[in-house]
């Protein structure tokens, strides 16, 4: 049975701006200012009325979706706590009102892997159309949902199963991450069946999570996971471009163990930069994986993959100093 529960007051959760924000892309507006959403195999209705915004959920799934919309988070304090000069106070008031999701992580990683070069509707579309494919169907009072796909059923599939997505390049890394997820189980197989190419641009999110699995889940030492994640990616660079920078701020707030495990990264590769080149702190800065609070995803690749494809331009550039530390990670194309 379907119930409607009162959250907390409007001003500290708008459907609008949590739902429209680009962090998930799940949840649709019923034409009323309503959002219609699915998560874990449950569906939901979050709306504003009478000055408080309401959840009308299952009975027995409200802890989840509280748990789900981070209801016991104080945002008016975090908010309050950045307000420093104009700037800062005007872009906290903006933000007044999204709540950041405690998604599941292998949806939010497949989803972000779907959102490379993309827009939110075209976004939405592939992940709908991916449920509805390899999900569960389930009744709810607004029609037939579809739950995320788990990580291992994608994992059993195939490029050309992925067609009617019209995913494009997408595709193989879609495959590629579910693959790398359902495998964590067997450890010693995981290179090969996950072995892929990585651009250097927004695919690098997979690099981190999987380390995170294999840390947290697996219990692995740090040098053992970060090997094992390295046997499974090659970093090809073709052309002049590819890289992002990416506020490190931001992932922390969406997914704060990728940004400890990020920081982590940079800070063993800025180590070895030191040794060799003690005091050169504009070499260092120039070729962290960290640079302004940023993480510049090809960097990151370059530091946790085991072989590197790339021009002799790039070689004798932006990985001048990576090259000078291990030559025979690079190969020219």
């Amino acid at each position: 049975m379907y119930k409607t529960f009162e959250l907390c007051p409007e001003a500290e959760l708008s459907p609008y701006k949590t739902f429209e924000c680009g962090q998930c892309f799940r949840w649709n507006d019923d034409g009323s200012g309503a959002y219609v959403g699915v998560a874990s195999g449950r569906a939901a209705r979050v709306y504003a009325a009478d000055g408080a915004a309401r959840i009308e959920c299952a009975d027995g799934d409200l802890d989840f979706w509280r748990v789900y919309l981070d209801m016991d988070t104080d945002y008016a304090a975090a908010r309050e706590s950045v307000m420093i000069g104009d700037y800062l106070t005007e872009c906290a008031e903006y933000g007044a009102g999204i709540r950041i999701l405690r998604q599941d992580k292998w949806e939010a990683l497949c989803s972000f892997i779907i959102s490379q070069c993309n827009n939110i509707p075209r976004i939405k579309g592939i992940v709908e159309k991916l449920c509805a494919l390899f999900g569960e169907a389930f009744d709810t009072p607004w029609g037939v949902r579809y739950s995320f796909p788990p990580a291992s059923r994608v994992a059993l599939l195939e490029e050309p199963e992925l067609a009617p997505l019209r995913a494009g390049y997408r595709a193989a890394y879609i495959i590629g991450a579910a693959r790398a997820v359902a495998s964590v189980g067997a450890l010693s197989e995981l290179p090969g069946a996950l072995r892929g190419e990585l651009s250097g641009g927004l695919d690098a999110v997979i690099l981190p999570e999987l380390l995170r699995l294999l840390l947290d889940e697996r219990r692995m030492g740090w040098d053992d996971a970060v090997c094992l994640v390295s046997e499974c990616f090659d970093l090809r660079m073709a052309g002049s471009g590819g890289s992002v920078a990416v506020p490190l701020g931001a992932v922390a707030a969406l997914q704060p163990r990728t940004a400890s495990l990020i920081r982590a990264v940079n800070d063993r590769l800025c180590s070895r930069l030191w040794d060799a080149w003690p005091g050169d702190w504009r070499r260092i800065g120039e070729s962290a994986v960290i640079r302004d609070e940023e993480v510049y995803t090809e960097t990151l690749c370059a530091a946790m993959c085991a072989h590197i494809f790339c021009t002799k331009e790039r070689r004798a550039g932006s990985l001048r100093s990576m090259y000078i530390l291990a030559p025979a990670r690079f190969t020219d194309i």
